[in-house]
């Protein structure tokens, strides 16, 4: 599976959110390279399977981004004890493919009042994990465009957050 047609069709399904999603990870490396600040790199960018998607988890996101990610192809694998479980949303084959994953600032302890892990939450039909520390990531992220001259097969340029302090720039 080519990685920009999985990267087009992720960025498709999740076009409603796109003020509330960052990417960071792998993939926040790959989309700064195609940002006109960003350094020219001589070597080719890491290969990630995975592409993070973090939000804020205090204000509610509105809709279903579990259906608008099935309507594109993605398919919900749940694992794991916690309660919601954690979720990869796959694109492609099972070992080979391509997926996301969501994920939220963890406050506080880490263990709920009644002694259980506080590690996943669900939102807006997703189940993301919580990760302490995620929240600086989200500070003041760019806004770059995916266009199609960057070979990334969208209909027109869009526009999504990624990681300020994620990138080679």
């Amino acid at each position: 599976m080519n990685d920009l047609d999985a990267l087009a069709k992720l960025a498709q399904a999740l076009s409603p959110w796109r003020d509330h999603l960052v990417f960071i990870g792998g993939w926040a490396h790959r989309i700064h390279r195609f940002d006109p600040r960003a350094n020219k790199l001589e070597y080719q960018p890491v290969f990630t399977r995975d592409t993070d998607l973090a939000f804020a988890n205090r204000a509610p996101i509105e809709g279903d981004i579990k259906t608008a990610l099935v309507q594109h192809g993605f398919k919900e694998q749940l694992a794991g004890q916690h309660k919601p479980p954690v979720a990869h949303y796959t694109l492609g084959d099972e070992n080979g493919g391509f997926y996301a994953e969501f994920l939220t600032p963890l406050v506080g302890s880490g263990i709920k009042r009644s002694g259980e892990p506080d590690a996943t939450m669900k939102m807006a039909g997703i189940s993301a994990q919580k990760i302490r520390y995620l929240d600086i990531l989200l500070v003041d992220p760019w806004v770059i465009t995916l266009d199609p001259q960057f070979g990334i097969p969208l209909q027109s340029s869009m526009d999504v957050q990624v990681g300020a302090n994620c990138g080679d720039l």
